[in-house]
């Protein structure tokens, strides 16, 4: 799930997953007028696919469901005492899908990417945190190997220096390696002069905390910047 947090949307993508399986793809139909109805009845509908087949070893089509909710920062308000609060609009559909994936009661699993902490009726306490760490060299070295791949030889050839400084002022972040490396390095229309500035800003903002004068990779480092959550967070 991607964009889109809806309850429909998300029966419109767990049936587009198991569409190979004609008892999941029955349930999702007898439950979809009641949940365009009620959204939150989605709850009702998932735990009846999830306890039914798609739980471990029900029979030859059916398997645990893993679902993907990716940048779930974009339903997430902040909330000056305490973490960050899933936007009323949205908290009835995730609360209900959360319920849905209990692991007492299912083999099937719900992953959420966020930048941000937060709070759902105490369902957020069901939620392993996993931090990512920073991509290690090998992986800093796969991303740049495909961003090359992405550019003409000569101007790789010619950007190879900026280009593997980007690796190191990117601090192992992938987001940040792929606007630097690939969109302000590689990327047609920019011109070697923003490259290399771009690359000279990131230097001396690591060297001595200025922000970079390039406007796009100034706004990436302000959403990173653990100011703005601080200001947020208050006193409590």
């Amino acid at each position: 799930m991607f964009g889109d947090y809806t309850a429909l949307a998300f029966l419109d993508a767990i049936e587009t997953a198991l569409r190979p399986n004609p008892a999941a793809r029955a349930v999702i139909e007898r439950g979809r007028d009641e949940v365009r109805r009620r959204p939150e009845s989605i709850e009702t509908v998932l735990s009846d696919l999830l306890t039914g087949p798609c739980a471990q070893l029900a029979g030859p089509q059916e398997r645990p469901l893993l679902l993907i909710i990716d940048d779930l920062e974009q339903i997430l308000a902040a909330d000056p005492d305490g973490p960050h609060r899933v936007a009323p609009e949205h908290a009835p559909v995730l609360a209900a899908v959360l319920r849905a994936f209990h692991p007492a009661e299912t083999d099937s699993r719900v992953v959420l990417t966020t930048r941000f902490t937060f709070r759902l009726d105490g369902l957020e306490r069901r939620l392993e945190p996993i931090q990512l760490p920073p991509f290690s060299p090998v992986a800093e070295s796969k991303l740049q190997r495909r961003q090359k791949g992405r550019s003409t030889p000569e101007r790789v050839a010619e950007r190879a220096g900026p280009a593997d400084r980007a690796v190191v002022v990117s601090r192992g972040n992938p987001g940040l390696q792929d606007l630097i490396g690939l969109r302000l390095i590689s990327g047609e229309g920019v011109d070697p002069e923003r490259a290399e500035a771009v690359v000279a800003g990131m230097e001396t903002y690591l060297a001595q905390g200025n922000l970079p004068d390039d406007g796009e990779v100034q706004a990436f480092l302000e959403r990173l910047a653990l100011d703005a959550p601080t200001d947020q967070a208050g006193a409590a």
